[in-house]
């Protein structure tokens, strides 16, 4: 969902900004989107394959590939060569949470590669979090049951990165001068963006703003970095 690929991007790249490794399997969804988050913060970033390393899976995801092979590296137990295996998906988790001092879950289901990992991590003394969902929300499941039984919660980036020991200084520093920069209209608009992307019709509703004078708005945000159109008429924090 929008709501995990924003999630997997925002804690990627504001682990790896503290120096941290993202560590995950190069699947298409959350996995991808936590190796772009690392490798947008300019840190390292590791990918465990199910197939051998010279074999590019999901085939779709070849300059994620290459990506990881400059910010990191490619891992895996299989030798090259090996093509991908419904079997072998499974199996190299137990490496992903072996390989992790902490395993973070966003968006899981009831049934989902996700919550294997996290099985592993339990027998293997890993501290696990969660990023909260809907109760209503399939894809949520997982994780919320996770923290149901104990696991820790990911309530923000800030909270996580301070259980963590990280010290989240750099970025909110620069994002407070930011603010303190900002016209009342500016901070009203920038008010609404938290995990969440927003689109254009959302902030009309929230703000009460015109069309015309939003977009306005939304250029000046854009300038001053502190949001980014993803897609046409779409924004989020940055």
């Amino acid at each position: 969902s929008s709501y995990g690929r924003a999630a997997a991007l925002e804690l990627g790249e504001r682990l790896a900004e503290c120096g941290a490794a993202v560590i995950s399997g190069m699947a298409a969804g959350i996995d991808s989107f936590g190796h772009w988050g690392a490798i947008k913060g300019g840190g390292r970033t590791y990918a465990v394959l199910g197939c051998g390393t010279d074999i590019c899976y999901p085939r779709g995801g070849r300059e994620l590939y290459e990506q990881i092979q400059a910010a990191g590296g490619l891992l895996s137990e299989y030798l090259p060569g090996t093509p991908p295996a419904a079997a072998q998906f499974p199996a190299r988790n137990r490496l992903i949470s072996g390989l992790a001092d902490v395993i973070i879950l966003i968006e899981a289901k009831e049934k989902s590669g996700s919550l294997i990992t996290a099985d592993f991590a339990l027998e293997q003394g890993k501290e696990i979090y969660a990023v909260p969902g809907r109760m209503d929300d399939a894809l949520s499941y997982g994780c919320n049951e996770l923290i149901r039984q104990g696991g820790g919660i990911v309530t923000s980036t800030e909270g996580l990165l301070l259980d963590l020991g990280f010290s989240s200084r750099k970025k909110g520093e620069k994002e407070e001068i930011a603010k303190k920069s900002l016209e009342k209209e500016e901070l009203l608009v920038y008010s609404c963006f938290d995990l969440y992307p927003r689109n254009l019709e959302e902030l009309v509703k929230l703000t009460k703003i015109s069309v015309p004078n939003l977009a306005d708005v939304l250029i000046k945000l854009q300038t001053k970095g502190l949001i980014e159109e993803y897609f046409k008429n779409h924004y989020r924090k940055k």
